[in-house]
């Protein structure tokens, strides 16, 4: 199976990194080259680390001069977070390189492998978007059905903190494992609990019925352009 691989630009001292990895438990390998037609073989300036933490994360990376790359050999989503501390713990960095391995430095390599996990894996956040959608309006019917006045408000305010906390919680942990995309649904969702947060406050403070009328139909009117905008947005970048 083709491996999952991504890499970083990172200026390093090769020789001084293979000694510090195998001091951090890992097992590093000089790569050598064949010269074409002959049987002697010479180096190629890289190493091939594996071994230590990275076997229990099916992992090897490949440190050269200006690029780290790093395979991994199943279908798991990977602990990018974690690869990433690992990689500061014992990648030597040349003299005046001043990146680290994280979000900012790392670029997936687009293979073909790549892409069907990461269509595989958007289809299963959006599974289970839906999936914590429907089980928020489930309830939010329930409580609508069988009870009233101020137990209903409550059941309800109870609802919603309840679905907002556990999709935040889904976000985040996306944005842990490096879900690209994620990031920018996480404050799509929180831009949407601030107008939630305002519209209840504008409406609870509300001196009468006409103007709980108004605080209303300028909320949907609101909405209603959030969605057009949004609309109009992903057809632009369709026809690009």
């Amino acid at each position: 199976m083709e491996p999952l691989r991504w890499k970083y630009r990172i200026h390093t001292d090769v020789e001084a990194t293979e000694s510090k990895a195998r001091s951090k438990g890992f097992l590093p390998r000089p790569l050598e080259g064949q010269s074409r037609g002959k049987q002697t073989e010479y180096p190629l300036g890289m190493i091939e680390i594996r071994g230590g933490e990275f076997k229990a994360l099916n992992v090897k990376v490949v440190v050269g001069p200006n690029v780290i790359q790093v395979y991994k050999y199943d279908r798991e989503v990977p602990d990018i977070e974690k690869i990433d501390e690992y990689l500061n713990t014992f990648v030597v960095r040349a003299e005046g390189e001043q990146k680290v391995f994280c979000d900012e430095t790392r670029s997936e390599i687009q293979t073909l492998s790549m892409l069907r996990f990461r269509d595989e894996f958007t289809s299963g956040i959006l599974k289970q978007q839906d999936k914590q959608q429907n089980e928020f309006e489930r309830k939010q019917a329930e409580v609508m059905l069988n009870y009233s006045g101020k137990e209903r408000e409550e059941r309800l305010e109870a609802i919603w903190i309840e679905f907002r906390d556990r999709k935040r919680l889904f976000f985040q942990r996306c944005i842990e494992k490096g879900v690209s995309g994620t990031r920018e649904m996480l404050a799509k969702f929180e831009e949407g609990c601030a107008v939630l947060d305002r519209f209840k406050t504008e409406f609870e403070a509300a001196k009468d019925l006409s103007e709980e009328h108004e605080i209303v139909t300028r909320y949907h009117r609101e909405h209603l352009q959030r969605v057009y905008d949004d609309l109009s947005s992903k057809q632009k970048r369709s026809c690009s």
